[in-house]
């Protein structure tokens, strides 16, 4: 009987590790996605513009994991938004700056080239 040498199986294990993070993708907590979702509420999107999209749908739903969205960067351990990248996706109407005091662990973001309605 041939037995295999196990160290092959080992070194992919261990780069699966270290290329997650040691855990798989974050998932989305409840309240982060709820503002997220009630941010983008507040927005206009043009109907017309695939490249303008923001959050992605699948099979018609939401995908409600938002560390998954482009533009939305989790941290690993507690999947809260760390991140967020709205730059050039076509976003009019107001910015609720409510929803984004929520993401309470937000450090960057991006909200370049879009056409906001200015404040009173």
């Amino acid at each position: 009987m041939v037995r295999l040498h196990p160290l092959p199986s080992y070194l992919v294990l261990v780069t699966a590790i270290l290329a997650t993070g040691g855990r798989g993708a974050s998932l989305c907590r409840q309240d982060q996605s709820a503002a997220l979702l009630s941010l983008k509420a507040s927005f206009r999107l043009p109907d017309t513009y695939s490249n303008c999209l923001w959050f992605p749908v699948q099979g018609g739903k939401v995908n409600t994991n938002c560390c998954t969205w482009e533009g939305v960067t989790c941290d690993g351990t507690l999947d809260h938004v760390t991140a967020l990248d709205l730059s050039d996706l076509c976003i009019s109407g107001n910015l609720s700056s409510s929803d984004i005091f929520k993401l309470t662990s937000l450090r960057s973001l991006s909200l370049a080239f879009n056409n906001f309605d200015a404040s009173p």
